[in-house]
């Protein structure tokens, strides 16, 4: 009798095991993503290459390079607002120190904008934003490492933000 009820408490088990497994689009205690961000490198436009991931985007002294960032919301049908932010760290953008907020910037003569910066994902369809950069003639030419940031935000609802960081290697050439 104990074998018997304890054959159905393990089948009972792996029952719910698997269904646990199956019904869910990841293992039980992580956490299941709510969206995906990655750059689209066949978008690029301006740049002398792109590579990735992980990415590496090369341009010259004094060029404009743009690039489009595709984001799709995963695993939930909330509204996600994400907002985008290109920065990398000061005084020294060979050193890579992360969660670090103070010296966050962006190497001397880069600039950059991202249209749109704040992303509305209501649907589970593919959402654009462009990134482009611009560098001036004065820059100096070297690798610079930068960050992008997917910043997940929840305006209303008591869940917290949370942070997605993609890095991207920006290696200015001197001009032609």
């Amino acid at each position: 009798m104990y074998i018997i009820s304890g054959l159905m408490l393990a089948i009972f088990i792996i029952f719910i095991l698997l269904l646990n497994l199956y019904s869910y689009p990841t293992y039980i205690g992580v956490p299941i993503p709510k969206y995906k961000i990655k750059i689209d490198i066949d978008s690029s436009e301006g740049f002398v290459s792109v590579e990735g991931p992980p990415y590496k985007l090369v341009i010259r002294q004094g060029d404009t390079g743009s690039i489009n960032i595709t984001l799709r919301r995963m695993y939930t049908n909330k509204t996600l607002w994400i907002l985008l932010r290109l920065y990398g760290i000061g005084p020294d953008f060979n050193k890579s120190i992360p969660g670090l907020y103070p010296g966050q910037s962006l190497p001397s003569g880069v600039t950059y904008a991202i249209n749109p910066s704040l992303v509305r994902l209501s649907t589970d369809d593919k959402y654009t934003a462009t990134l482009v950069i611009y560098v001036s003639p004065n820059t100096t030419p070297r690798s610079y490492k930068l960050s992008l940031d997917s910043i997940l935000i929840y305006p209303v609802e008591k869940e917290s933000v949370s942070v997605t960081t993609l890095s991207i290697l920006l290696v200015v050439l001197p001009k032609e």
